[in-house]
């Protein structure tokens, strides 16, 4: 199995989402949003949750539709104001909004996603800053970095490039790699990305050795 490289997976996110907006099929508000999203890569919910967390937006009965409808046409993407208006009935708080938003995960893959931040957060905080996440990212089986094309710090700055202030919160983490999640097919793939992309102790978990 080989190693799978997230920047070919994102150019293809950026694509399919970008079809699908623009082949004129009806689309749902929610489902509208999550593509904008996807159109601008792996990052594009992390920067949406970001607006959504610098505008203290919680809950709905704490939140002005204009606060709600700047958190999403800040980000520059491009719905009417009858879009936003369905998208604001129907939010309750900021947490069902994005389980809506982003592209689903199994429970397999929410499990390796947690695994995985729990090398970055060992205590359980809910975040970790850029320069301990630079400990753990591992790069060394990426074909670009085998290759020479791009080094460990090139590699560090691209992932860290859409995180707030260089905080990578647990939020961020899985609004990111749920958009990666949706162009893997098999939940054994996306188990290996977690596992070479932040390695720990050999072990088993979901059935697959590690």
């Amino acid at each position: 199995m080989s190693y799978i490289d997230i920047y070919s997976l994102e150019a293809a996110l950026k694509n399919t989402s970008n079809r699908e907006l623009t082949d004129g099929s009806d689309l749902t508000p929610i489902r509208k949003l999550m593509l904008l999203c996807l159109r601008q890569g792996a990052g594009g919910i992390v920067i949406l949750g970001r607006n959504f967390r610098h505008l203290n937006i919680d809950k709905k009965e704490n939140v002005s539709f204009d606060t709600f409808k700047h958190a999403i046409i800040g980000t520059g993407y491009d719905m009417d104001d009858s879009e936003i208006d369905d998208l604001f009935e129907n939010f309750v708080d900021v947490n069902e909004f994005f389980d809506k938003l982003r592209p689903p995960m199994s429970d397999t893959r929410m499990s390796s996603l947690n695994e995985a931040f729990s090398k970055l957060d060992p205590e359980g905080k809910g975040s970790t800053d850029s320069a301990n996440f630079k400990k753990i990212y591992n790069v060394d089986k990426h074909p670009r970095y085998q290759n020479g094309d791009y080094t460990k710090e090139s590699m560090d700055k691209r992932m860290l490039k859409d995180f707030d202030e260089n905080i990578i919160t647990k939020e961020d983490f899985i609004n990111y790699y749920s958009a990666i999640s949706a162009q893997i097919d098999k939940d054994v793939y996306f188990d290996l990305l977690m596992r070479e992309s932040y390695p720990g102790k050999r072990g088993v978990i979901h059935g697959y050795f590690f």
